[in-house]
């Protein structure tokens, strides 16, 4: 039997602010249009207390993360090795949550932001903490249609399967919930300028609705090449709310399928694996790339396809175009080495939340899931840091997006994927 203790706390910055995700987007921020939270889970088994920290964030690096390990192993008694801090995604969040000297060059730290919500992590941490009581544990399972496509390949490879734990008190209410889905929060696109949550945030808001009282936390995937791209009508709140409500509603399916675990011992492992930032494509072979996307898009416009077909076209020229000016300031890093953490939450033999600390492409994490020895396995992107896109080594081949602005060699992803 364990304890668990669940806060939630409002992030959403107070000013206007760089909104991350898009390198096309330079605004700043005009509004928020739903709130950013933190949203911890502490769980105790008695010999050992770990905690995950879950925030509508783009993405948080490594030395944020240990900064924030390092603020509340001095104010809880959870060691900071046993602390799992992840980001949902969401390109409708603030930029700025970079300190790394690997990310300087492309994202300038805001200090008062990191520290509001340095502040406001410890805070919920806390809150957790006191209202820890005895939980009876649930997992359930399902795969959720209408909601995420392979976006790099129409009809590709993508993980579908929702996973759900559940956290309930000796009542039966459901008091916190953890929810394992794949995809890219970018329904909104570079032009909205309005902060928000994205899909995560309305499902998440459905559960909460449904399940008064109980706070879910959102855990994305390996949903490095899968997003909402083929599935989505139009990006707009509207149409966020939309794919929120489908993913929140198999989500509830799985909470009210779900099926009670013993756990027996909580335990949490960490190991570090060095990995060396690639060399990138050349400046001509960049334009090839970016001439090939502007000669589809035209010949498109001219053979009178779909507005949908058009429009995902228009996404991809305008994404590539500017490319070079984010390689470009990434060159100066060729060759060195990155530190990059490797972390897992164990429940028993049951289930295991292993972090990711980039973008993974789906196949990889569905490979991952189906050699793993435990019952049930998370995979939880964005989480313990960031390093970018983690491509199959297929990718490579072509110079897509993701295979071009990823930053770690190719070779590296191989030992990646056995080191898991």
């Amino acid at each position: 039997m364990i304890k668990i203790g669940v806060s939630k706390v409002d992030i959403t910055p107070s000013f206007n602010v760089p909104l991350g995700g898009y390198l096309e987007r330079t605004s700043l921020s005009i509004g928020v249009h739903d709130p950013l939270y933190a949203r911890s889970l502490v769980i105790d088994n008695e010999e050992k207390t770990t905690a995950i920290v879950s925030l509508d964030l783009l993405a948080i690096d490594r030395k944020i993360t240990e900064e924030i390990r390092e603020d509340i192993e001095g104010s809880v008694e959870i060691n900071k090795e046993n602390i799992m801090v992840t980001a949902t995604h969401t390109h409708a969040g603030p930029d700025g949550i970079f300190k790394e000297p690997i990310f300087a060059s492309i994202s300038t730290p805001n200090e008062h932001l990191i520290s509001d919500i340095k502040v406001k992590i410890k805070q919920s941490i806390l809150n957790a903490m006191r209202k820890r009581k005895t939980a009876e544990v649930r997992v359930g399972k399902i795969i959720v249609e209408g909601a995420s496509a392979n976006r790099r390949v129409k009809n590709g490879p993508v993980d579908k399967q929702l996973i759900s734990m559940r956290f309930d008190d000796n009542t039966g209410k459901m008091i916190s919930a953890i929810i394992n889905f794949a995809c890219h929060p970018t329904v909104l696109d570079a032009s909205n300028l309005l902060i928000s949550a994205d899909y995560p945030g309305y499902a998440l808001s459905l559960i909460e609705k449904v399940k008064s009282g109980s706070v879910p936390l959102f855990l994305n995937g390996a949903a490095g090449d899968v997003s909402t791209r083929y599935v989505r009508r139009e990006s707009s709140f509207r149409e966020a709310e939309k794919i929120g409500n489908i993913v929140g509603s198999y989500a509830l399916i799985s909470l009210e399928t779900s099926n009670k675990i013993n756990i027996n011992k909580v335990k949490m492992n960490r190991k570090y694996v060095d990995v060396r930032v690639r060399r990138f494509p050349l400046d001509e072979e960049i334009n090839q790339m970016i001439s090939r996307a502007e000669a589809m898009y035209n010949a498109l416009i001219k053979s009178k396809v779909s507005t949908e077909d058009l429009r995902r076209a228009a996404v991809v020229y305008e994404t590539l175009k500017n490319i070079k000016k984010y390689i470009d300031r990434l060159r100066p890093l060729e060759g060195k080495t990155i530190k990059i953490e490797v972390q897992v939450l164990a429940f028993g033999d049951k289930v295991a939340i292993v972090d990711i600390l980039g973008e993974m492409f789906t196949e990889m994490g569905m490979k991952i899931k189906e050699n793993s020895p435990f019952e049930t396995t998370i995979i939880s992107g964005y989480t313990n840091g960031y390093i970018g896109y983690i491509p199959t080594p297929e990718a490579y081949k072509s110079l897509s997006y993701e295979s071009t602005v990823t930053i770690i060699e190719k070779i590296v992803v191989k030992k990646f994927m056995k080191q898991q």
